[in-house]
């Protein structure tokens, strides 16, 4: 299956420690940081696909997000004290409130959002709109649009709604998580000062307090945190409780489910523990993260003023900074790593040019293609292998393929996409690209002047 990885990326700030020998820079970048850079991008043909929304000059644009063929735009505005839903050139009633976040089906453009008016929460899914509540969140849309769920409280309670079937009430609800199609159903619940998590239908063991619901992506396992009692945490994987600690991290969990990672904190010292089996102690563990494909889980340790980074069973020391990132297919690793005042990349064991700052690389499914944003004298650069793209005002987003590289970046005040060596036209703002099938060409969501378009590069 063709995997595409997308990242938004801020300015991040992180320590640095430690040095080592300088290796050779690649061609256009000095030892110390880039002086020069690749090949300039050529401007694309007319890229503007087609016209989505026409905003009126007094709205106000909050977040927007486009379907899957960027036919259908949903977004947040305000006008004065007023907040909408627009989907397309149509807005919603006026409300006090509505989601920050719209959820806008991934094929049929449907959105379903959360509203206040006055005391009155209301759900929204398409055209159709909940009776008046006390509270509504974690609203969901299934990728067709059909479905809609949320969690929601009224005079009786809280419960959950899966489509137009309401869950048992409780005295109240908070997180939901669902699979794709919405017919697998978790969420936090309390009755009686007691919490507990309903799993498809069943409630768990009763705590003090359950939290950071995640479930893998085939659907068939459900981790969260719980407490016991003040002071005492650990995590639930299903119905089977993990050791106890003084703190836990939130439960990262494989997409087939088989593999569940956390960290504990426990007399000063903390833990890694990937399937119950708890490694360390060590001073500092960093968050882990697991390979999409080959269930490989990763982290940043530290312990005394020895940084090291664990792949799986093996733990190499480097002096590491932030945490490391695994391809899918678990064979390559990429991580930043301090040198004097500078910082470096490390792809697959092979350290990148030196800079101010280096951020969390993107690779592709099989580690051959990484791509990062690197910071020099306040300026951003696009690091990809031995070429450097820049200097930018900022690199929003970085998309990488099986074989294509494409990012967003800010320049003289506007906003570019760029592919292979084409670049879009400037835009006010730009969403994050996706490839076609045969990764010949990126579409995004794009905002100039008062339109919101969706727009096509190809590379």
């Amino acid at each position: 299956m063709r995997r595409v990885v997308a990242v938004a990326l801020s300015a991040l700030a992180v320590g640095s420690c430690g040095s080592k020998k300088e290796p050779p820079p690649p061609s256009g970048a000095p030892a110390a940081g880039p002086a020069a850079a690749g090949t300039p991008a050529q401007p694309a043909p007319a890229a503007i696909d087609r016209v989505l929304a026409t905003l009126p000059a007094d709205l106000v644009l909050g977040s927007a997000y486009f379907n899957r063929d960027g036919s259908v735009v949903a977004y947040t505005a305000k006008r004065g004290g007023a907040a909408f839903i627009g989907v397309g050139d149509k807005l919603s009633p006026p409300y006090d409130e509505v989601s920050i976040i719209p959820r806008l089906s991934a094929n049929a453009g449907v959105v379903a959002y959360q509203a206040r008016k006055g005391d009155d929460h209301f759900f929204v899914l398409g055209e159709q709109r909940s009776a008046p509540l006390t509270y509504v969140n974690f609203e969901w849309v299934s990728a067709d649009g059909t479905l809609g769920a949320y969690a929601a409280k009224d005079g009786r309670g809280g419960f959950v709604v899966v489509g137009a079937k309401p869950s048992e009430v409780y005295d109240s609800v908070g997180e939901l998580v669902l699979s794709d199609d919405g017919s697998f159903v978790a969420f936090e619940a309390e009755r009686d000062d007691k919490a507990f998590a309903v799993i498809d239908g069943k409630p768990g063991a009763p705590y003090f307090l359950v939290w950071s619901l995640v479930m893998s992506a085939n659907a068939r396992v459900v981790a969260y945190r719980a407490s016991p009692t003040g002071g005492k945490e650990r995590v639930v994987v299903g119905d089977k409780p993990g050791p106890i600690f003084e703190k836990v991290g939130a439960p990262v969990v494989s997409a087939d489910g088989t593999l569940v990672a956390y960290t504990g904190e426990k007399g000063g010292k903390e833990f890694l523990v990937v399937n119950g089996e708890v490694r360390g102690p060590f001073d500092r563990v960093g968050d882990p993260t697991i390979s999409a494909d080959a269930n490989v889980v990763a982290a940043a340790v530290r312990t005394g003023k020895a940084r090291s980074v664990i792949v799986g069973d093996t733990i190499t020391e480097q002096p590491i900074v932030g945490d490391p990132v695994v391809s899918a297919d678990g064979k390559v690793v990429a991580y930043a790593v301090a040198d004097g005042d500078k910082q470096r990349m490390v792809v697959g064991g092979k350290p990148g040019p030196a800079f101010d700052e280096v951020v969390i690389p993107v690779l592709s499914r099989d580690g051959t293609l990484a791509a990062y944003k690197a910071i020099q004298d306040g300026k951003r650069f696009l690091v990809a292998g031995d070429t450097i793209n820049g200097p930018y005002e900022e690199i929003e987003f970085i998309v990488v393929g099986d074989r294509q590289l494409a990012y967003t970046a800010r320049q003289d005040g506007k906003v570019y996409a760029f592919v292979g060596d084409k670049r879009s036209e400037g835009f006010d703002r730009v969403w994050k690209p996706t490839f076609d099938a045969a990764e010949t060409q990126i579409s995004f969501g794009a905002r100039q002047g008062p339109q919101i378009v969706w727009s096509v590069v190809a590379r």
